[in-house]
């Protein structure tokens, strides 16, 4: 069990009086000065309002775009959209592309084969679209690092607008001088251009698509109901995508969410019908962890055009038919990660190196990012998997960092080795030459800034708070902090030497672990933990012995005390409430 920092937050506010003045929680008032809110930004936060997104020509070239879209769609020229295959990728295609259509436009999408074409646009790509006689290539969530077949597109005479919303490339000259390094596309829009005055940078690729949609639809609007379904469509690419679910992003998800609980796009409705959601109860973790998923499983083992069709569908019976297919592809994903995870665990369990190298040669080439990030979160290092076959000398690797590591920074002090590469601070995508997998790995881990401090993650308490506190009205209150996500994470309180009644391990995998907890009342709280229930039990035995913890488990008086890091929530069963308390770790 890897070591880990608690801290608890220190800021200093009259809490009561800000919670008076909110008619919120005092706790609630902390949290969101924990979270670095100011008092002024209160209401913006709790009230979370679709007039708050900012003006879509805010954008660099926003006006051009627009025109030379509409141009195109006047002519009745082809217009092709080229995105990525992932559900940012799926999303922003599928968001422009049927607003194109929808005002008349004369569109396809083009979405590339993970195995085949790799991550982007690129030169076949440009054949192809070149060979249908297309005037203008958009390209979505990619674009701007796909010098090299925009070159191609432009001395074919098409026309090439690039949405996206990753880094810049750019190079670095021995003096750290940074030179940017733009594909030669007729326009671009990217939040991340640094002549960019759009003021919110973390949209995410389907973010950028839907404000170029709400860009055009100022001069030729759309249903509201369509406008709608966008918005929710961009919201989760936004959650997938994992970018900073803060300012326009967190009104955007907001109202996705809301709005999806009844959603008029068929394919959506079909999805969370067939993956058994229930609407009422629709949060961040929903996007995440099921349609999400879904929605991916299909581009990392199929083809994701066939999602991309779901979102379009307009025949129920077609929709829920293609749903079927995307859940039963994501339950064959969850069973080929599961075996890759578990052969990169015993590679690296020994690994005293700052960043962790792995080679799956045997593990799906989709799957690398997904191993890379339950590797990096179980070790807290940064991680770079590459899997699939050694293809003509090259293998292609997914990278996921921490908060303390740029991974893209990493990347491009080793860019002598890299083919391609592209991404952000905390996710990048990469091909190398399979036989300079050694000294890539040992180049990038001697460039590394890290300390041993750096590589200890630290849990962030927002208070030391007695479970007795924890009550419905809180937990009500702390609904207001939702969407949670990145920079935006679920509250976290922690309490220590917590007297324990009973311990019972459930779950068909040992994976549930409940607790029954004397308050200081006297009153007993309910509270899980979704885990190694064996492996914690054995950490408390090596910590309290066997007498207390044989007691505890057969409910039996004991001795036993708990300190431990949780969140409340309510526990509803045959119309009864109760509080339970989610416990997030065992502090031993």
């Amino acid at each position: 069990m890897r070591k880990k920092n608690y801290k608890i937050h220190n800021e200093k506010a009259d809490f009561r009086a800000l919670g008076e003045k909110y008619n919120i929680d005092p706790v609630l008032a902390k949290i969101l000065v924990n979270k670095g809110i100011k008092e002024d930004s209160f209401e913006r936060f709790l009230n979370p309002n679709l007039t708050n997104l900012h003006d879509p020509f805010l954008f660099e070239n926003m006006e051009a775009v627009v025109n030379m879209i509409f141009n195109h769609i006047d002519n009745n020229s082809q217009i092709v959209i080229v995105s990525d295959y992932d559900v940012d990728g799926v999303c922003s295609g599928f968001i422009l592309a049927d607003y194109i259509k929808r005002v008349g436009g004369n569109v396809v999408n083009i979405i590339p084969d993970r195995m085949i074409d790799g991550y982007g646009i690129n030169r076949n790509h440009v054949d192809t679209v070149a060979s249908i006689n297309t005037k203008l290539i958009i390209t979505t969530d990619n674009g701007i690092a796909a010098s090299d077949a925009i070159t191609y597109a432009k001395e074919k005479g098409i026309n090439v607008i690039v949405t996206d919303h990753h880094e810049v490339p750019r190079d670095i000259d021995e003096n750290g001088e940074i030179t940017y390094v733009y594909p030669p596309a007729d326009l671009i829009i990217d939040p991340k251009i640094p002549d960019c005055k759009y003021p919110f940078k973390d949209l995410c690729g389907g973010g950028v698509a839907f404000k170029l949609v709400c860009a055009m639809a100022k001069d030729r609007p759309v249903d509201p109901v369509i406008k709608s379904e966008y918005l929710q469509i961009a919201a989760l690419a936004t959650v997938c995508d994992i970018v900073s679910l803060t300012d326009e992003n967190r009104d955007l998800v907001y109202y996705g969410i809301k709005y999806m609980k009844n959603t008029t796009n068929i394919g959506l409705k079909a999805l969370i019908e067939e993956a058994k959601i229930k609407t009422e109860h629709m949060s961040t973790y929903h996007f995440s962890f099921i349609i999400g998923p879904c929605i991916n499983s299909s581009g990392r083992l199929e083809t994701a055009l066939r999602p991309l069709e779901l979102l379009g569908c307009s025949d129920y019976d077609e929709a829920k038919k293609i749903a079927s297919e995307l859940v039963a592809l994501n339950n064959s994903r969850k069973s080929l990660m599961e075996d890759s995870i578990n052969k990169a665990i015993e590679m690296v369990k020994d690994d005293e190196r700052d960043i962790l190298i792995i080679y799956l040669p045997d593990c799906h080439e989709s799957l690398a990012g997904l191993v890379a990030s339950r590797v990096k979160d179980r070790y807290y290092k940064p991680t770079i998997v590459f899997a699939g076959d050694n293809n003509e000398g090259l293998i292609k690797g997914s990278a996921r960092s921490i908060e303390s590591y740029n991974i893209y920074n990493g990347l491009n002090e080793c860019k002598k080795y890299m083919v391609k590469f592209g991404g952000h601070s905390m996710a990048a995508g990469l091909t190398i030459k399979f036989d300079e997998l050694n000294d890539f790995r040992d180049d990038i881990n001697n460039k590394s800034p890290l300390s041993k401090e750096d590589l200890i993650e630290t849990i962030y308490l927002d208070c030391k708070m007695p479970i007795e506190y924890a009550t419905e009205k809180l937990v009500n209150d702390l609904e207001l902090l939702e969407p949670f996500g990145k920079d935006n994470s679920r509250p976290v309180f922690g309490y220590s030497k917590v007297k324990v009644k009973k311990i019972q391990v459930f779950g068909a995998n040992s994976n549930v672990l409940r607790f029954n907890l004397w308050s200081k009342s006297g009153k007993i709280i309910d509270a899980v933990m979704f885990t190694d229930a064996l492996g914690e039990i054995k950490r408390l035995r090596e910590k309290h012995g066997d007498y207390d913890i044989d007691n505890a488990l057969e409910g039996r008086e004991n001795n036993l005390t708990i300190n431990f890091t949780y969140y409340p929530t309510i526990n509803e069963y045959m119309g009864n409430k109760k509080i339970q308390l989610n416990i997030t770790s065992l502090i031993i």
